[in-house]
């Protein structure tokens, strides 16, 4: 099936909140989850409606497939972030991920945005999202010690890593 990158639209909630709400790495938190719903309509309208911040959606099929959420830094304009990016389980290795990360940097370079910095967790069910950021050219360039403490995280107070990636002008 084709996939198609469009910027998010009010079309795409109901399906993207499903997205979001089935992805077992975000808001399966036991302190969070009667919240998520909540949460994540509001992230959603965040981004949509916002001025430098943005939603882009794959769609397979017609169905939302992956979601990238980007937004300008407000006192470092040089400086762009990923607040996340999501691929449906079924559509993971296929090269989705890339195409949303590196469709979100081109509207970046149009912004004449220098760097894209991230941040993720260091829990170890998170290695193959590390090597994913690493193989796209992010480095990693500081820790936030016990930034996620128990019993917010699933076990043990973990470790938040910080990613950048200059781009080229």
């Amino acid at each position: 099936m084709p996939t198609h990158i469009q910027p998010f639209t009010d079309r795409f909630l109901p399906e993207s909140e499903d997205l979001i709400k089935n992805y077992p790495e975000i808001f399966s938190l036991t302190d969070f989850r009667e919240y998520r719903t909540e949460l994540i309509e509001y992230l959603l309208k965040l981004h949509h409606n916002k001025q430098n911040q943005y939603i882009l959606i794959s769609t397979t099929d017609h169905k939302p497939s992956g979601i990238i959420a980007f937004s300008k830094q407000t006192l470092a304009p040089n400086y762009w972030k990923i607040d996340w990016l999501i691929v449906k389980k079924s559509e993971q290795g296929n090269g989705l991920g890339r195409t949303l990360l590196e469709s979100a940097i081109e509207k970046i370079t149009e912004h004449q945005g220098k760097f894209v910095i991230l941040e993720t967790s260091s829990e170890k069910h998170n290695q193959k999202v590390k090597k994913f950021y690493e193989l796209n050219n992010f480095k990693s360039v500081g820790v936030m010690p016990d930034f996620y403490p128990h019993p917010v995280s699933r076990n043990a107070p973990e470790d938040n890593i910080i990613y950048i990636r200059e781009l080229e002008q």
